[in-house]
């Protein structure tokens, strides 16, 4: 389970995620991104769900363009995302009536038609924190903390967007919605967090929980 924090402001879109890959025991299995960033166009996608599927639905937008507009990549992102679920339920058969295989795709990206930032999500199936949502379908949103956590305890005057979302991330690690999911879910690793602006994207490290590979999340 990937924590997502996604905000934006007038001048930015805001996207943040840990780092941490777990096991089904909840061992830290590894460290990696869950990020993926198309820099020119100003376009950034976080999943969650099996991290293996970001990686799918890159490689079915990557076969379907070679060159690609903004535009053309939001239009093909349904059929992309429709695309990665098929592969991934052939890679794990085993949990196909788990549910396991859903996931919801975000994404943050620069609108070069509308000149603004923009927050937008997409889903495998019916999903209880997006009610309303149907699935394979792009919806725009203004933003998501999920897990959730309580507002009240979040700087509200923190203009520093690094500090504003380590803090978010550590409310997060902190969440009791995890448990909803299942022993194999929490936030670790670190705190990876894009930013998305009219000149560009930058993809930094705001945070680092010093978790270790094979031990479980504190």
């Amino acid at each position: 389970m990937t924590s997502i924090a996604a905000i934006k402001s007038p001048e930015a879109a805001f996207l943040a995620t840990d780092t941490a890959h777990l096991k089904h025991n909840g061992k830290v299995h590894s460290f990696g991104h869950k990020i993926g960033t198309f820099e020119a166009l100003k376009l950034a996608l976080a999943i969650q769900g099996s991290s293996g599927m970001l990686q799918l639905c890159h490689q079915a937008l990557c076969e379907r363009f070679i060159v690609f507009t903004q535009a053309e990549l939001l239009r093909a992102i349904p059929d992309a995302l429709r695309e990665a679920r098929r592969r991934q339920a052939d890679i794990v058969p085993q949990q196909e009536a788990t549910g396991h295989n859903e996931a919801i795709l975000w994404l943050a990206f620069w609108d070069e038609a509308f000149n603004c930032p923009k927050l937008a999500s997409i889903t495998t199936a019916p999903m209880a924190c997006l009610p309303g949502q149907e699935p394979f379908t792009l919806y725009e949103n203004d933003g998501m903390l999920s897990p959730a956590v309580d507002e009240s305890l979040i700087d509200q005057t923190q203009t520093d967007p690094d500090k504003l979302f380590a803090q978010i991330g550590q409310l997060q690690r902190q969440s009791p919605h995890f448990a909803d999911f299942g022993i194999g879910c929490g936030v670790g690793g670190s705190i990876e967090l894009v930013q998305i602006t009219q000149d560009g994207l930058i993809l930094e490290t705001v945070h680092d929980f010093g978790d270790k590979v094979g031990r479980k999340l504190p």
